[in-house]
């Protein structure tokens, strides 16, 4: 990917010219806009091995970046499950679920979807129980920074039991995952790797033309 990655820093347009995949993999064609006269190769192909999210709906981004960590997608799989439970006594869930949305959108921005861990069942009813939701730790303690910073009494409760989010449902193993990330698309995966030209030895059994109207494919997990 060093190679690819650099010829994306030089300012040079990357354009996602075809996907296609196999079982858990992800194959992206990059091609060079405009056609490079320096020698540098004119298409890449970047191969995602065991892809636990993706999100594929610009495929004219432009540039190109690798995250291995300090991102919140990665954070969601290496943070341990915990549980948070929030007294809402005399209040109201629509005061509850505004703050809950403040909070995440600091901590996780729009890269995480907020009813992923805070199912909207939560707030179909208007009794006054607690509140309880599941999720990875470092959303949670950001929920309860900013509920008891406006009153609420939330109780963050850690498992005994290590549990990760594997981008389907929680799992005892933590995954090792990077972002690569390109326009308003990204793709989280155990691996990247990129080769020229069609050098990537995979078979393409289901194509899809990032040209065609309505070709997108949608986040996972």
């Amino acid at each position: 990917m060093k190679q690819l990655l650099a010829v994306a820093r030089e300012d040079r347009w990357l354009l996602v010219t075809s996907v296609s995949h196999e079982q858990r993999d992800l194959l992206l064609r990059f091609e060079v806009s405009p056609a490079p006269v320096d020698g540098t190769p004119p298409a890449w192909d970047v191969l995602c091995r065991q892809v636990r999210e993706f999100s594929l709906t610009d495929f004219d981004g432009g540039g190109l970046n690798l995250w291995k960590t300090k991102h919140p997608l990665l954070a969601q799989f290496t943070s341990r499950r915990a549980s948070l439970k929030v007294i809402v006594g005399g209040r109201t869930r629509a005061e509850c679920a505004g703050l809950l949305l403040e909070a995440h959108r600091h901590a996780a921005d729009d890269w995480i979807d907020f009813d992923r861990f805070v199912p909207p069942a939560v707030w179909a009813t208007t009794r006054g129980d607690p509140i309880a939701i599941t999720g990875p730790e470092f959303l949670l303690v950001e929920y309860r920074r900013r509920l008891e910073s406006a009153g609420f009494v939330a109780t963050l409760k850690k498992h005994r039991r290590a549990l990760y989010w594997s981008g389907f449902r929680w799992s005892e193993r933590r995954w090792a995952v990077s972002l690569l990330h390109f326009g308003k698309s990204f793709v989280v995966a155990e691996s990247f790797s990129a080769a020229p030209q069609t050098e990537v030895g995979m078979r393409h059994n289901k194509r899809l033309q990032p040209s065609a109207l309505g070709a997108i494919v949608k986040r996972r997990g």
